[in-house]
């Protein structure tokens, strides 16, 4: 399939955390959602940039309507 489990399990990480980025939570649940996963603010900023191409805080401002509904269905 071309992802080893490595690989695997970031993405799998990563979804859990964007799921909960997306949906619109405060702040502060974010932050305690990424801790259950990451060690550190800088190792998720590291894996959310090369999932997303973007910081959290760039995403934001781009995001629209669209992409709101679609990543939290």
């Amino acid at each position: 399939m071309g992802a080893g489990p490595k690989n695997l399990s970031d993405i799998i990480r990563f979804k859990q955390c964007y799921q909960v980025y997306s949906s619109g939570e405060k702040l502060q649940s974010l932050k305690e959602h990424i801790y259950q996963y990451y060690y550190d603010q800088s190792h998720f900023l590291r894996v959310f940039k090369r999932f997303t191409g973007s910081t959290p805080t760039d995403l934001q401002n781009s995001m629209n309507e669209l992409a709101t509904k679609h990543y939290t269905s």
